[in-house]
C-alpha cells in the first residue's frame, strides 16, 4: 500500500458550494479514501464530512473563528490570510504540507483556480484603489512567498498566464491539474434524437452565451427543429437576447446539471475566457460531444474524438461546429478525467516536498 501522507488544505468555505470548493472537497475526500491525512483550515464548513465511518477520521476541519464581514471581500481576505499565517506558525509543519487554494502566503503548495488579475487591461485605477492593488499583492504573495515549492494551474490556459505574467514562477509550476468529474455523470442512454443544444453557466457574457444565441439562430435557418436550451444563469438577465426568438428556445434558470445534460444532444461552451470548463467535462462523461472556444482551458483536451474547438466570435464557424457535433455518428470519447488521479497527481508532489523539508 501506497505509504500516508499528511496535507493541510486552505480555503475559505469548505464544502460543495462553488468550482472551486468543489475541487478541494473532491480532492480532499479522494485524499483520505486513499489513506492520506488531511487537514481542512476554512473560515466555514458548508457541507458535512461524506466518507464511510472508518474514513471520517481522516479528515479534521479546523475554523479560523470571526474574521468581521465578508465585504468587502479583499479585507476579508486579507484578515483570512493572517489567521492562517497564525495558525501554521503555531505548529510543527515539518510533517506536514500546506496546500493552498486561496492568495495566502505561507503554503509549500498553491493550487491556481482563477484567472490572473495580471490579465486584465492595466488602468489608472489599478494603482489607485487600494483594492486592486491588494489584489495583486496578493495573488503575487501567493505564486512567490518563499515557502512555495510547487504551484499546480488547473489547466494548460492558466499555466501560459502564469508563465507570462510571473515568468520567475516557470521553475515552480507544475503540469496542470485538471479536476476530475463524479460519479454522477455517467454515460446517457438517450431514446430520442433531438437536436438541443445545451448552454449552463451563471456568467452567461463571459461564458459567450450571447455568441452561442446568434450561432444557434443560424442553425434553425437551416433545420428548425433545432432548439437551445438554457441553464444556471437568470432568466431575466438573459431574456433580450432572444428578442427575435418566437420559440425554438427554453430558459430554465438555476438547475442541477445531472439533471440538465440527460435532456440535451450537445454541450456548448463558446466562452470569452473560461479558465477550465467544468460543464464540458461532466458533458463530456455523460457522452455528450461538446463545442468550446479556445479561451477555455479544457480546449486541449477536446480532440476531434471528443467535441470541437472553434473561434467563438466567427458565429458561422460556431453554428457549423455545433451542426457536425449534432450529427456526429460515433459516441465521443471520454478525457477519463477522475478525482482519484487528481489526488495521486498531488500526494506524488506531497512526498517530495516532505522528503526536503526532512532531509530525505
Amino acid at each position: 500500500m501506497q505509504s500516508s501522507t499528511q496535507s493541510i488544505h486552505v480555503v475559505r468555505r469548505y464544502g460543495k458550494v462553488g468550482g472551486m470548493e468543489r475541487y478541494v472537497w473532491e480532492l480532499t475526500h479522494s485524499l483520505a479514501r486513499a489513506g492520506h491525512q488531511v487537514k481542512i483550515l476554512c473560515h466555514e464548513q458548508s457541507h458535512s464530512i461524506e466518507l464511510d465511518t472508518s474514513e471520517r477520521n481522516r479528515i479534521q476541519v479546523h475554523t479560523v473563528g470571526d474574521i468581521g464581514l465578508r465585504k468587502p471581500r479583499w479585507i476579508f481576505q486579507l484578515r483570512f490570510q493572517r489567521q492562517v499565517n497564525k495558525f501554521v506558525d503555531s505548529m510543527d509543519a515539518s510533517k506536514w504540507v500546506i496546500h493552498s487554494h486561496e492568495r495566502c502566503s505561507n503554503h509549500d503548495v498553491t493550487t491556481f483556480h482563477s484567472a490572473s488579475i495580471r490579465s486584465r487591461p492595466t488602468t489608472l485605477m489599478d494603482f489607485l484603489s487600494p483594492r486592486l492593488r491588494t489584489w495583486r499583492r496578493l495573488e503575487a504573495m501567493e505564486l512567490n512567498a518563499p515557502t512555495v515549492q510547487k504551484i499546480f494551474p488547473v489547466s494548460h490556459l492558466l499555466s501560459e498566464t502564469l508563465s507570462k505574467h510571473y515568468p520567475e514562477c516557470q521553475s515552480r509550476l507544475q503540469s496542470p491539474a485538471y479536476p476530475g468529474v463524479g460519479p454522477e455523470f455517467s454515460p446517457l442512454n438517450r431514446a430520442n434524437n433531438e437536436r438541443t443544444i445545451g448552454f449552463l453557466g451563471v456568467e452567461w457574457e463571459r461564458k459567450g452565451l450571447d455568441y452561442l444565441v446568434q450561432a444557434v439562430s443560424k442553425l434553425r435557418a437551416r433545420d428548425p427543429s433545432v432548439k437551445l436550451l438554457v441553464a444556471g444563469c437568470e432568466i431575466a438577465s438573459v431574456q433580450h437576447l432572444f428578442r427575435e426568438w418566437t420559440d425554438g428556445y427554453q430558459l430554465l434558470g438555476w438547475v442541477d446539471a445531472p439533471q440538465f445534460y440527460p435532456r440535451i444532444s450537445l454541450l456548448a461552451l463558446p466562452a470569452r475566457n473560461e479558465p477550465f470548463g467544468m460543464v464540458a467535462a461532466e458533458a463530456n462523461a455523460c457522452g455528450l460531444p461538446i463545442v468550446v472556444s479556445p479561451q477555455c482551458g479544457i480546449a486541449p483536451l477536446v480532440t476531434e474524438d471528443r467535441g470541437s474547438v472553434v473561434d467563438p466570435a466567427d458565429t458561422e464557424k460556431l453554428a457549423d461546429a455545433c451542426w457536425a457535433e449534432l450529427n456526429r455518428a460515433n459516441q465521443p470519447d471520454s478525457m477519463g478525467l477522475e478525482w482519484n488521479r487528481l489526488a495521486t497527481q498531488y500526494v506524488v508532489a506531497y512526498k517530495e516536498i516532505i522528503g526536503r523539508k526532512n532531509n530525505l
